[in-house]
C-alpha cells in the first residue's frame, strides 16, 4: 500500500483531470492493427502514443524512469512517444476508462487479485507470446511471475514486492532501556511502558485512506494464524470466522483500546498525521511497509531509525515475514499498438531499472539484481537482505496481494468499527466469512499453484 512509480493506493482522489486525456484513448493510435496471435512484422513498424498511468512520484524518481525507460523507448521508436499521467489512484483511473472501452495502453492494478478481475472482464491483453519473445519467465522470480496468470494465460507482470515492518526510534529505545519485543506479550508490555512515559507506542492514521487498515489486520491475522493456516483460509479450506481469527482480532482490539495505536485517534488522523507522530518523537514506533524507505530518503527524522519484524502473536507460531506485490502491470486489450506497448512494458522491468529503483526502496522481483552496491543506503540494503532471506524460507501473505477482493474490501472498510467496539469481533468475522463465500462463488480466491 505505498506511494511509488508502480505503487498503488495511498489516497483516493477524483479522476476528473484524467478524463480529457484518456477518454479518447482506446490505447494509442497506430498505423497497424493488433495481431491476436502475438508479435508480427507489422507490429515492428507501429507508431503512436503510449498512455501510461502511475501513482504520483517525486522528482528524482521521475528522472530515473525518464532516463532508463521513456527516453530509450522513444529513441528506439521514432515517431512514438510516452504520455505519462500521474494520479493518486491509477487502478481506479484505469478501471473507469477500461469499462468504457478506452483507457491507458499500460494498465496498473493493485496487485494480483485485481489483475484477475480485470482479466476476467476482458480488459487485458494476454501476454504469453510477448513473454516468449522477451524471455520474461526467466527474468522474474517464479513466485512473483506466477501471480500474473489467470486461467492459464499471462495477463500482467509483477511490480515491486514489499512487506510490513515496525520502524522504531532507536535513540528513544536506547535512552529508555527498551528491547525489541519477541512476542505479543512483550509487545503489549512495551506499549504500557511507553504509555507510562507519555509516549504513544504506534503512530498511525487512517482518516484519509481507510485501505491503510490492511497494514494492521494483515499483521494481526498472519502473525496469529501462521503461514500454513493462513494459506488454508485463503484457499477456502477453513472459514474466516475460526477461533484463531477471533483471537487475532481481539488482540488487535486490545492494542487499540489501550491507546497503543495513536491513542485511539487513528480514524480522525491522516496517514501523514500518523507518520508525523513518529517523526516528531511523539510516537516510538510506526507499523508500516518498506515504502517508508522512500520517505526516509527524502527527509529523515532527527533520530536514528531502525526496523524490526513484528513478533508472532501466538505461542508456537513462527513470525513469517508477510510479503506481497505492490501492483501488477498489463496491457489494455483494446490497445491498437500492442507491439509498442509490449516493448514499453519490457523496458519497465530490466535489471538496470530494478537496480536503480533500489535507491527509492523499491524491490522488483527481477533476477540478477543484488544489494551489494557501495552507494546503496545501509538501511535500504538491510531491508533488501531481510526480504531476500524471507523469500528463501516461508514467507507469509499480505492482504493486498492474497486476500480475495470482496473480503479484503470489507475488512478495511469495517475495521474501525471493531477497534472502536461499535461492532463485536464475532459480528465482524461472520460478515467477513460471508464476503469470502461470495468471493469463492465468483472464482475470486487467490490461485495458489499447490
Amino acid at each position: 500500500m505505498k506511494k511509488g512509480i508502480q505503487g498503488n493506493r495511498v489516497k483516493l482522489a477524483t479522476l476528473f483531470v484524467l478524463m480529457a486525456v484518456l477518454i479518447s484513448a482506446c490505447g494509442g493510435r497506430s498505423d497497424s492493427s493488433p495481431s491476436p496471435g502475438g508479435p508480427s512484422e507489422s507490429e515492428q513498424q507501429e507508431k503512436g502514443d503510449i498512455y501510461w498511468i502511475t501513482q504520483k512520484v517525486d522528482v528524482a524518481e521521475k528522472e530515473l524512469y525518464n532516463r532508463l525507460v521513456i527516453q530509450p523507448f522513444e529513441k528506439a521508436h521514432p515517431g512514438s512517444s510516452v504520455k505519462w499521467v500521474e494520479t493518486e489512484n491509477p487502478t481506479a483511473a484505469a478501471r473507469q476508462q477500461l469499462a468504457a472501452g478506452a483507457g491507458p495502453d499500460i494498465v496498473t492494478t493493485d496487485g494480483p487479485t485485481l489483475l484477475a478481475e480485470f482479466a476476467k472482464a476482458n480488459y487485458l491483453l494476454p501476454l504469453d507470446d510477448y513473454a516468449d519473445k522477451y524471455g520474461w519467465k526467466d527474468r522474474f522470480f517464479d513466485w512473483a511471475y506466477e501471480t500474473g496468470f489467470v486461467n492459464g494465460k499471462l495477463y500482467g507482470l509483477p511490480s515491486e514486492y514489499e512487506t510490513m515492518l515496525v520502524w522504531y526510534n532507536k535513540d528513544m529505545f536506547r535512552e529508555n532501556g527498551w528491547s525489541v519485543p519477541t512476542s505479543y506479550e512483550e509487545l503489549f508490555s512495551l506499549g504500557q511502558s511507553m504509555m507510562d512515559k507519555g509516549i504513544i507506542p504506534f503512530g498511525y492514521g487512517s482518516g484519509d485512506v481507510k485501505a491503510a487498515n490492511a497494514w494492521w489486520y494483515s499483521i494481526a491475522f498472519g502473525n496469529t494464524l501462521g503461514s500454513e493456516e493462513m494459506k488454508r483460509m485463503l484457499k477456502g479450506d477453513i472459514p474466516w470466522n475460526n477461533e484463531l481469527m477471533k483471537e487475532a482480532a481481539q488482540k488487535l482490539v486490545d492494542l487499540y483500546q489501550n491507546g497503543y495505536i495513536s491513542d485511539k485517534k487513528a480514524p480522525i488522523l491522516t496517514m501523514d498525521d500518523g507518520w508525523n507522530l513518529f517523526a516528531s518523537g511523539k510516537a516510538a514506533m510506526d507499523n508500516e511497509g518498506t515504502w517508508v524507505l522512500a520517505r526516509l530518503a527524502d527527509k529523515k527524522p532527527d533520530f536514528e531509525v531502525g526496523f524490526f519484524t513484528m513478533p508472532a502473536w501466538r505461542s508456537g507460531v513462527e513470525a513469517d515475514l508477510q510479503i506481497g506485490l505492490g501492483s501488477m502491470t498489463g496491457i489494455n486489450a483494446n490497445t491498437s499498438i500492442p507491439g509498442l506497448a509490449s516493448d514499453f512494458l519490457d523496458r519497465l522491468y530490466t535489471a538496470e531499472t530494478a537496480a536503480a529503483a533500489l535507491q527509492f526502496g523499491q524491490f522488483y522481483p527481477v533476477k540478477e539484481v543484488g544489494s551489494g552496491s557501495d552507494a546503496l543506503d545501509p538501511l535500504v540494503k538491510q531491508v533488501y537482505e531481510t526480504l531476500d532471506k524471507a523469500l528463501e524460507g516461508s514467507a507469509g501473505y499480505l492482504s493486498w496481494t492474497y486476500y480475495p477482493p470482496r473480503t479484503d474490501s470489507y475488512l478495511w472498510q469495517n475495521l474501525d468499527s471493531v477497534l472502536l467496539q461499535q461492532m463485536t469481533v464475532d459480528e465482524f468475522l461472520d460478515h467477513t466469512q460471508a464476503k469470502a463465500e461470495e468471493d469463492a462463488k465468483n472464482g475470486s480466491l487467490f490461485n495458489f499453484k499447490d
